[in-house]
């Protein structure tokens, strides 16, 4: 089971990865490849 996002924890790698992301879903991608748990919904919060 992934684990949640601690954003305490994000890397600055991380971060700029994230930044990056242009879609919700893409966000969600990212966070599975580095073993993280995000929702739509999350995502979607985080894209705005």
């Amino acid at each position: 089971m992934a684990k949640k996002i601690d954003k305490n924890e994000l890397s600055k790698e991380m971060l700029e990865k994230a930044l990056k992301c242009k879609a919700a879903e893409e966000l969600m991608a990212l966070a599975k490849t580095e073993g993280c748990e995000l929702t739509k919904e999350e995502a979607e919060a985080y894209m705005m």
